[in-house]
């Protein structure tokens, strides 16, 4: 019987041994960035999937605004990476924007896994004449303001 009792004991102490690490509670995983698109709030630990955008907008002030007439500019166009985002009237004008407004023009840039990126900009009139071309570095943890001078 003592025999029979051991037994048991051992199987019971190897199937507690066995089972009892797997009650071991998981880590939630996760993005932990905050300016991530894809932020998990309730992650513990970071699995290294965090997505970033970041919104550009282009504007321009009275002065600029007032200066195209005489030049002949009734429209302008907004390029980037050589990808139409939007046109305005040459005349419209604004005061330096927030990043929840989209001034003359906007647009969202995905940049993957990456926080920054640059990327090409033009602003073009009614006949395609080039008036501005840059480079922009975004951020993904806040947008970018172009402003037309």
């Amino acid at each position: 019987m003592k025999n029979k009792m051991f037994t048991i004991g051992m199987a019971i102490l190897g199937l507690a041994i066995c089972v009892l690490p797997s009650c071991k509670k998981e880590k939630i995983r996760g993005c932990k960035d905050v300016h991530a698109t894809n932020y998990k709030s309730t992650a513990e630990e970071d699995d290294g999937s965090c997505q970033f955008s970041s919104k550009i907008i282009f504007w321009q002030g009275n002065g600029n605004a007032s200066s195209w007439s005489s030049l002949g500019v009734t429209a302008l166009k907004f390029y980037v990476d050589g990808n139409l985002i939007g046109s305005a009237a040459a005349t419209v004008y604004n005061s330096s924007p927030s990043c929840s407004s989209s001034g003359l023009a906007s647009t969202t840039k995905n940049l993957g896994s990456s926080k920054t990126k640059s990327v090409s900009y033009s602003v073009k009139d009614q006949d395609n004449y080039e008036w501005y071309t840059g480079t922009l570095n975004l951020d993904g943890s806040t947008c970018t303001t172009q402003e037309l001078k």
